[in-house]
Parts: structure tokens; sequence; C-alpha cells
């Protein structure tokens, strides 16, 4: 989920898969503009 990616990258370790991506299938392109658009919202 994308709380998952907020708090995988608050956590700082780039070096393992963002959880979710294996689970829900989404793609890190996708999940990318998701997250892009949530931090435009704030």
């Amino acid at each position: 989920t994308v709380a998952d990616t907020w708090a995988w990258l608050r956590d700082g370790s780039p070096q393992v898969d963002p959880p979710g991506w294996d689970r829900h299938g989404i793609a890190p392109d996708k999940e990318a503009a998701i997250l892009a658009e949530a931090g435009a919202l704030g």
C-alpha cells in the first residue's frame, strides 16, 4: 500500500524492495506516480 511505501521510505532502506509491490502487483513506476501525486498534495 502507499502507507507501507511511505513507512519504507522513512525507514531509509532503498536497498530493500518496498513492501506491497509483490503482494499487490503494483508496478514501481505506478507506485512512484502515486507517491508523487500524494507528495504534491502535501
